[in-house]
């Protein structure tokens, strides 16, 4: 855990959402990303992983809801 908090530049207080999968509507991934946009405003210090594939399509969604780059 804390090899991988290093790699990723994380610090304590960050505290780590990861969304693992695809985009297919029923794992519900604009949802996870409004979800994760919800809990960033009340703390900023917030961090979100995705791990995926589909990355063009993970990378349009988080342009829509305008997640933070860090």
């Amino acid at each position: 855990r804390t090899i991988m908090r290093d790699k990723l530049g994380l610090k304590d207080e960050n505290i780590l959402y990861c969304y693992n999968g695809s985009a297919h509507p029923w794992q519900m991934p604009r949802e996870t990303v409004q979800f994760f946009i919800n809990h960033h405003k009340k703390n900023p210090s917030a961090r979100l992983l995705i791990l995926t594939h589909q990355q063009d399509y993970f990378k349009k969604i988080i342009t829509e809801y305008e997640v933070p780059d860090n």
